[in-house]
């Protein structure tokens, strides 16, 4: 029977330090999320290479278009003309082009993957034509929705990069679950399990 109050008092113990951690990582979230990333600014070319029509893409490319980011060049790259993809990129880039604040805008078309995958095909063929002042790569998926200070957040520790040899960074993607199923709650609830071990402590993986 002592054994049984051992796993319980062990599991408990367990529950105790995860419940510390959230809190810990909660308010270091917000804090961190607060802050504005206005001093840092380096020439950035933001490239998010395309396939197919997702539920929400209109809405997801018009949020890299909206970035309170005064020195980026956006990149959007798709494998084939045919793509269903390539007349809407075309066609939000003549309506909505000129409120953004990106100085350019650009759609490719890489072209047939012959030695790689699609979209590291994509990414390479955006690669070679960013402006050679490009101090910054930053790479996102079609299927995110950011918010506007996203791109100030995530180029904002390379700052110091020449100091500490920090040469990359990056975030973290939440599943919101718009349909009320048992499979987008699943899906929702897993991921933010794992959000729940991230944060600055020597356990972030």
């Amino acid at each position: 029977m002592w054994i049984l109050e051992i796993i319980a008092f062990l599991i408990l113990g367990m529950q105790a330090v995860f419940t510390i951690q959230v809190i810990n990582n909660t308010r270091y979230t917000l804090r961190k999320h607060r802050r504005q990333r206005v001093g840092y600014r380096p020439n950035c070319a933001l490239i998010v290479p395309c396939k197919g029509l997702d539920e929400t893409f209109e809405q997801n490319i018009l949020s890299f278009y909206a970035q309170a980011y005064e020195n980026y060049e956006l990149i959007f790259v798709v494998e084939d003309p045919q793509d269903e993809a390539y007349p809407v990129l075309c066609r939000l880039k003549e309506e909505r082009g000129g409120a953004s604040s990106a100085r350019q805008i650009r759609v490719l078309v890489a072209g047939k993957s012959l030695q790689s995958s699609r979209k590291l095909h994509n990414m390479l063929c955006a690669y070679r034509q960013i402006d050679p002042g490009t101090e910054i790569l930053a790479f996102a998926d079609s299927d995110a929705c950011v918010r506007p200070q996203w791109l100030s957040h995530i180029v904002y520790p390379l700052r110091d990069a020449h100091k500490d040899k920090t040469g990359a960074a990056t975030g973290y993607r939440w599943f919101v679950p718009e349909a009320d199923n048992f499979a987008t709650m699943a899906l929702s609830a897993i991921n933010a399990k794992i959000g729940q071990m991230l944060g600055n402590t020597r356990f972030n993986m």
